[in-house]
């Protein structure tokens, strides 16, 4: 069967990885992708719209880094669940811990003193027309 051009690449490299797993990993080079290691790809489901522009609109495929080569999915390592073929998503990457602050700058603040707070403040365009007009009748 004709496979469409967007598809094969993506195509190429499932198959690869499906009759031999030993050798392949889902982001490898395939005999059509000159060199560059290719993965399959599909839109977000949860932003589906992103899907119709860009690289998606007219690619399943996209190149990978020598570190996504490494990534096999698989039940043993939690990659795919159990009896079924679908991947498991990561987890978002866990933000470091903000600094907290520290002795110096609250005994800054303290120096600084209370923040004096105002009520209104002239516009700027304003201070400019008004002294505009007092050079004009000057």
């Amino acid at each position: 069967t004709k496979v469409q051009v967007k598809d094969r690449l993506a195509v190429e490299v499932m198959q690869q990885l499906q009759q031999d797993p030993a050798t392949y990993n889902l982001c490898d080079k395939t005999s059509s992708s000159n060199g560059f290691a290719v993965c399959p790809v599909t839109a977000d489901p949860e932003r589906p719209e992103m899907g119709n522009r860009g690289w998606l609109a007219t690619h399943s495929w996209d190149f990978c880094t020598g570190a996504d080569r490494k990534y096999k999915p698989s039940v043993e390592n939690e990659t795919i669940e159990q009896g079924s073929t679908r991947s498991v998503p990561e987890g978002t990457p866990h933000a470091p811990q903000l600094p907290t602050q520290t002795k110096e700058s609250i005994e800054e603040e303290e120096v600084l003193g209370d923040v004096e707070e105002v009520d209104s403040v002239p516009c700027p365009v304003d201070l400019v027309s008004a002294e505009a007009a007092a050079r004009a009748v000057a």
